[in-house]
Order: C-alpha cells, then structure tokens, then sequence
C-alpha cells in the first residue's frame, strides 16, 4: 500500500503555506502526493474553521491556485463552518479575479 510522505497535520501545514506563498509546483506536488492516498485531498480542511484548499485560495485571493485546484476537481461547492462556499467568501472580500474565474462554482 501506498503511504503519503506527509502525515495528515503536515499535509495541512505545508499545503496551506504553498497556497499562501503561491508556490505552484509544490501545491500540485502535494495535491498528487495526497490523490495518491485519497481522492478527498480537496474537502481536508485546513483550519478549526473547516476552510478546504480551495476556500484558502479564494480568501487569499490566489488566482492561478483556484485555476489548478479546479483542474484537479476540487469541490466549488463545499462549505465552510458557516455555510460560505470558496465564491461566496471570494465575493464578500472584493476578490474579482477568483470571482471571475470562478462563475459556475456557487450554486446557491
């Protein structure tokens, strides 16, 4: 069986500092890393707020993080703790360019 380099709390950290560094090649090194365990990479939150992957790209405004976490397929329409999808929180910061990549993701 396949182990994951990373433990699940590392994931989360290492993840979440790529996102917010933009660090393209390592998001997709941790993304595939991750698919190759699970296919749930994508709903892990990685805070106490239940923000996945990509509710922290769209609330740190990370366009071209959107674009690849959609290309992997994360999930547009999960919800965080409140019930805000990754769109919902990009439209309540002023975040236009992940609201304009974005205009299928809400369904609300």
């Amino acid at each position: 069986m396949y182990k994951s380099k990373y433990d699940e709390n590392d994931f989360k950290i290492n993840l979440f500092n790529a996102i917010y560094n933009e660090d393209i090649k390592k998001v997709k090194e941790l993304v595939n890393n991750k698919m190759a365990v699970s296919n749930e990479f994508a709903a892990i939150p990685l805070n106490e707020h239940d923000d996945t992957p990509l509710h922290m790209a769209s609330i740190l405004g990370k366009e071209n993080i959107v674009k690849m976490l959609l290309k992997v397929r994360a999930n547009p329409n999960c919800m965080d703790d409140i019930g805000y999808t990754p769109l919902r929180i990009a439209c309540s910061l002023g975040n236009k360019n992940i609201v304009n990549i974005t205009p299928i993701m809400d369904k609300e």
